[in-house]
């Protein structure tokens, strides 16, 4: 019997009806010119050395990752010929899947996704399949940029491409399994059985990877530390032994560190694509720093010349409110909402919102020491103020992103410390005798009464307020003696 296609997405005919004749669907230009462009760019798929490599059917599902571990730009398709005509069941699939059908063989088309949408759509793809007679023929064609004009950009983008060009290509046996018996990759069997190992954990919710050594597990690690696939230190895997955990909701990510570092030295080119995303990384926290920095010397108040004090731990300058801007999220929040009509009030600067706050201090007995820039807090400025009673700071702080908070400091003679601010979620480090009330809202008078009554429960005979030097450089020590017990 000729060849027949594989119709995806219709159902499976009665056993006691006869298939009607295959006929090739409708194909634009456009498609056809994908196939091919494809089929070029994939290389030639050999015998696997030693092969074939049985592996069960539900791999058809985690083929693509072979590819996609070695260039997440990689796109990745399959042409599938049966040896007789059939039609199989499929769910629906997104509609960046397209299914071309041609005589004696079909086109299945994956648009480039996120890999957790893509993975559930080989996974309903590989499901069908299973399906399929023995004898079908499914062969995994993947290249990035799929277009014969595409300009590669740096020889090492070229090489990346390269590495995520890939073609296996394998049947169906009487057994249920897939005997993988072409690859253009030079492995032996060994190689795609652990490749195919380490494809399989994704389906696990948080796989735990055996690896050679403990040197291997951290070499996996600080592999996914220097790329932007984990977004912070709680996604990154973790070192177990000789075994590399995953995070939650890692699966995926974690497998792609563990197989490039496994196949490092090959037959896969695995460190092209590690070398990119790394060096994209580094580019994107420069990119950050500089617009921070930017943005930073566009909003601050430029610190004065006049240092107050120096440490090994901070540089003390004067500053001047009066030539800080708006804060940045403030002036975004104003240009949002006046853009979606809303009656916005014009956004205030730290001076303007200084100045009744100042005026409360003052009233309860403060006295306006000046206002400070210390290094060690960035774009965070500070306005000192002593209190009446000679045990209490007053302080204001602002910030170039909008941040204002103001807060009261007394000091122990054990050695503690008592801060009662508006910032909210303060806690105590009872270690360090760092103790923090967290009061948000609260006007100045409030604020200082709970400082004081926060002060009284913390003073006994032998602990009581140290007397403060009510300057702006005592201020400043008092600061630096913070960062010290603090960081």
């Amino acid at each position: 019997m000729e060849p027949g296609p594989i119709d995806l997405g219709r159902t499976v005919m009665p056993a006691d009806k006869k298939p009607k004749k295959a006929e090739p669907a409708s194909e634009s230009a456009q498609q056809l010119e994908r196939f091919r462009c494809m089929s070029g760019l994939a290389p030639v798929a050999k015998p696997i050395q030693g092969g074939p490599v049985e592996l069960p059917a539900s791999d058809l599902a985690l083929i693509w990752l072979l590819s996609w571990f070695c260039d997440t730009d990689a796109e990745v398709d399959l042409a599938v010929t049966v040896p007789s005509a059939t039609r199989l069941a499929t769910p629906r699939l997104p509609h960046w899947v397209k299914i071309h059908r041609q005589p004696g063989r079909t086109h299945v088309e994956v648009g480039w996704n996120p890999p957790g949408p893509r993975a559930s759509a080989y996974l309903k793809i590989a499901q069908s399949l299973e399906k399929a007679p023995s004898g079908t023929t499914i062969e995994f064609l993947s290249a990035a940029n799929p277009e014969e004009d595409y300009e590669y950009e740096s020889d090492a983008e070229l090489k990346t491409r390269e590495a995520g060009r890939q073609r296996h290509l394998g049947t169906l046996s009487d057994r249920g399994t897939f005997l993988l018996s072409h690859s253009s990759i030079p492995g032996k069997p060994a190689d795609f059985l652990a490749a195919m190992e380490i494809a399989r954990k994704i389906t696990e919710s948080r796989p735990t990877f055996e690896v050679p050594s403990e040197e291997d597990a951290r070499a996996v690690v600080e592999l996914a530390r220097k790329t932007a696939w984990f977004a912070d230190e709680k996604a990154l895997p973790r070192v177990k032994g000789k075994a590399v955990a995953t995070a939650k909701g890692q699966a995926m990510t974690t497998a792609m560190m563990v197989f490039r570092r496994r196949f490092a030295r090959g037959p896969w080119e695995t460190m092209a694509v590690q070398e990119r995303d790394e060096a994209g990384n580094r580019e994107w926290d420069e990119m950050i720093d500089q617009v921070g920095q930017k943005v930073g010397e566009a909003l601050a108040a430029p610190p004065g010349d006049d240092i107050i004090l120096r440490t090994e731990r901070a540089v003390f300058r004067r500053a001047d409110w009066s030539k800080m801007n708006v804060g940045l999220l403030d002036a975004i929040a104003f240009a949002w909402g006046k853009a979606l009509g809303e009656d916005e009030p014009q956004p205030q600067a730290p001076a303007d919102k200084l100045t009744p706050i100042d005026q409360a201090l003052s009233k309860l007995g403060f006295t306006s020491l000046g206002a400070v820039h210390v290094d060690r807090f960035g774009e965070l400025y500070l306005n000192a103020y002593a209190g009446p009673k000679g045990d209490a700071f007053g302080c204001v702080i602002a910030g170039t992103f909008g941040q204002f908070e103001y807060e009261f400091v007394s000091h122990l003679s054990n050695g503690g410390s008592l801060t009662t601010s508006t910032t909210a979620g303060l806690k105590d480090q009872k270690k360090k005798k760092i103790y923090k009330r967290s009061f948000p809202d609260f006007k100045p008078s409030s604020l200082y009464r709970k400082h004081r009554a926060a002060l009284a429960q913390l003073t006994t005979e032998k602990v009581r307020p140290v007397p403060l030097d009510a300057t702006l450089e005592g201020f400043c020590r008092a600061v630096d003696d913070y960062i010290r017990r603090e960081f």
